[in-house]
C-alpha cells in the first residue's frame, strides 16, 4: 500500500535508488577560443597587487620628505617656489618610473614568461631606492651635512 503518494514503489523506511537510465549526464566541454590568452583579473584586485610592497616606496618617500625639508629650509623662504618645484619634479619623475617598471615587468613576465603578475615589489622596491637616493642627494646639499 502507498501512504501519500501515488507512486507504487514507494516503501516506508526504504530509500528509492534512482537507475542510471534516469539521471542527465550532459557534458559541455567547449573548446577555448583564445588557448594562449587568459583573461585579466578584475580591477580591484590588479589595485590590490599593485599595493603589495608599497612600504618601499613609503620608507624611500619619508627619506626625500626630510632631506627636502632640511634642504628647503637651508635655501631659505624667498626660494620656496624653486624647492618646490624640485620636489615635484622628483616625484613625477618617481611616478614616470614606476609606471616603467610596471611596463617591463608585464612585457618580461606576462608577455615573455607566461606567467601571472602577484605584487609590484619589485617596482615599490626600485621606486623607493630612487626616492631615497634623491633625497640624500638633496641632503647632500645642506651644509650642515657636508661638514663632518
Amino acid at each position: 500500500m502507498t501512504e501519500g503518494t501515488g507512486d507504487a514503489s514507494y516503501r516506508r523506511g526504504v530509500a528509492r535508488i534512482p537507475t542510471w537510465s534516469e539521471y542527465s549526464v550532459e557534458v559541455d566541454i567547449e573548446p577555448d577560443p583564445s588557448p594562449g590568452v587568459r583573461p585579466r583579473p578584475p580591477l580591484r584586485q590588479r589595485l590590490s597587487n599593485m599595493r603589495t610592497g608599497s612600504g618601499w616606496t613609503i620608507a624611500g618617500s619619508a627619506v626625500l620628505l626630510v632631506s627636502w625639508v632640511a634642504w628647503a629650509s637651508e635655501i631659505g623662504v624667498d626660494q620656496i617656489a624653486t624647492s618646490g618645484l624640485m620636489l615635484a619634479v622628483i616625484v613625477g619623475v618617481a611616478i614616470g618610473l614606476f609606471g616603467l617598471c610596471r611596463l617591463i615587468g608585464s612585457i618580461v613576465l606576462e608577455g615573455l614568461m607566461k606567467r601571472t603578475r602577484r605584487g609590484a615589489v619589485l617596482s615599490h622596491l626600485a621606486i623607493g631606492l630612487f626616492l631615497a637616493l634623491a633625497g640624500l642627494s638633496l641632503l647632500q646639499h645642506t651644509q650642515w651635512a657636508t661638514v663632518s
